[in-house]
């Protein structure tokens, strides 16, 4: 087991609780959403975590550039950018030197935003929170990964930052990708798809709204096909509650 840099305790994954926690704490001072209650979600993630990926942060607008408009949807709109200090890195992250997060600079994300949704909302509350879980319990591999949440100040808009899938969704990955797909590709997609869903439910969570434009893919460098994940957790709700009216929105297409 590897041992803290800071105070030589042993670690969990290359992360310290004790250590980060205290350094998350003391940054809470220069930083504030707006909103009282997401500040509270955020700054909770913050210290209760025990890996990376139980984090959210608070990112500014102006700490993106390079905003491209991809998708509408009913919900809202989503864009790729560019996160100028991009997420916290794996290991040992903490900068004795500097006294700041080492961060891997300029990362690829896209940003979700809701339409006219100025205010905390309850429905807002619940995506991030899903999203959240869902990194906690696998790990961001076959869910979408959150990185925090933002505000457009032209407009006030909330948005929900998260890990960019090039891909697109399935519908549009088979659509334009169709003659480069192999069996291989298909059985990973499914696999993936499969033990997303596994996690959903071991989180005694229901999806409610899954279909092929929810199902984000990566192509990599070699145009290979692969790196299928779930998204969007917007009416993502506990098994034991029982269901409520909500609005169906569909899916987003470009």
């Amino acid at each position: 087991m590897n041992k803290c840099q800071e105070c030589g305790r042993n670690d969990n994954f290359n992360y310290c609780k004790p250590c980060n926690s205290v350094h998350f704490r003391n940054n809470f001072i220069h930083w504030t959403s707006g909103d009282s209650n997401l500040d509270k979600l955020i700054q909770n993630s913050q210290l209760n975590a025990t890996i990376r990926l139980d984090i959210i942060e608070w990112i500014e607008y102006s700490n993106l550039e390079n905003i491209e408009l991809i998708a509408h949807g009913g919900f809202g709109s989503v864009y790729k950018a560019i996160w100028k200090d991009g997420p916290i890195v794996r290991g040992q992250a903490w900068d004795l030197n500097k006294s700041e997060w080492k961060r891997e600079n300029k990362e690829e994300v896209a940003v979700k935003k809701f339409q006219n949704v100025t205010i905390f909302s309850s429905d807002f509350l619940n995506e991030v929170n899903s999203n959240l879980k869902m990194n906690n319990k696998n790990g961001g591999f076959e869910t979408i990964r959150i990185y925090g949440v933002t505000r457009d100040p032209q407009n006030g808009e909330y948005a929900i930052v998260t890990e960019f899938k090039n891909g697109g969704n399935l519908r549009k990955m088979i659509k334009e990708n169709y003659s480069n797909l192999t069996w291989e590709n298909i059985l990973e997609i499914l696999n993936r798809i499969s033990e997303g869903l596994d996690s959903v439910h071991e989180s005694k969570c229901y999806h409610k709204d899954l279909h092929s434009g929810n199902i984000l893919n990566k192509i990599y460098s070699d145009n290979t096909i692969g790196g299928s994940v779930i998204s969007d957790f917007g009416l993502c709700c506990p098994m034991d509650q029982s269901s409520t009216d909500k609005t169906l929105y569909g899916s987003v297409r470009k």
